[in-house]
């Protein structure tokens, strides 16, 4: 990214992005909607939890 000067408002300065910069943004950008399409997939089962074997239980005989 780099400033560059608002030739409209002195007083203001502009973000312009690079070429790297605009391939990063539309990276996330990519994995943002992917993550929201996957919540609103809905609900997905409960995962199985695994027990250990040398698992135990505080205060059962």
């Amino acid at each position: 990214m780099w400033r560059e000067a608002d030739q409209s408002d002195g007083r203001r300065a502009l973000l312009v992005r690079t070429e790297a910069g605009r391939a990063m943004t539309d990276e996330v950008h990519r994995f943002r909607r992917s993550a929201f399409a996957d919540a609103m997939e809905g609900p997905r089962p409960p995962a199985v939890k695994r027990q250990s074997s040398d698992a135990h239980v505080v205060g059962v005989a």
